[in-house]
């Protein structure tokens, strides 16, 4: 729920954040990203779930040495997984955006802007929802709260520094001359 929550807040803010700099087209690109984030968003979902049942099954009859396999297997497997969607998002940006907008139009342009901005997330979202997915429900108290300390900490730093790179301009007023008008 609180993740939902948060979602629509940070989406409601995206919305708000592109009006003013791009107009409608630039909503429109913000919702085609977001589209793109939901589909990239399963994959890393659907992987955590799938391994849950393995841990816990691994966990409960204290096989310590096969939890510590599956646990080095799956950080792989994730981060392949990350720059993989990491590569797709770069490759094939303009593909992804095609199947919505036009290529000769602004929603376009701004879109694909857009997706190799944020591939660069991809590079951490997948341990993000491994983490939150499959190891939060340890019942290791001190384990919970360091995985929760640790993600938030990095993702709240990472995320305020993109989010003030996107308010610099509404800020100081300053429009680079080179984007479109």
């Amino acid at each position: 729920m609180l993740a939902n929550l948060s979602t629509s807040i940070t989406t409601a803010v995206f919305n708000i954040l592109m009006m003013r700099m791009e107009g409608e087209d630039g909503v429109a690109a913000i919702t085609l990203l977001v589209y793109t984030q939901y589909l990239f968003q399963a994959f890393f979902t659907g992987f955590s779930i799938g391994v849950a049942p393995v841990f816990s099954y691994n966990y409960g009859s204290g096989n310590r040495q096969r939890l510590a396999r599956l646990f080095g297997i799956s950080v792989r497997s994730v981060l392949a997984g990350s720059a993989g969607v990491f590569l797709i998002m770069e490759l094939f940006a303009p593909w992804m955006v095609a199947v919505f907008a036009p290529p000769p139009s602004p929603v376009y342009d701004i879109a694909v802007g857009g997706i190799r901005i944020y591939s660069t997330a991809y590079l951490f979202y997948g341990t993000n929802v491994f983490t939150r997915r499959c190891l939060l429900p340890f019942p290791t108290e001190n384990c919970r709260r360091w995985f929760l300390y640790c993600g938030r900490w990095y993702f709240c730093c990472w995320g305020f520094l993109r989010f003030h790179r996107c308010l610099e301009p509404l800020v100081s007023g300053w429009r680079d001359p080179l984007q479109r008008r």
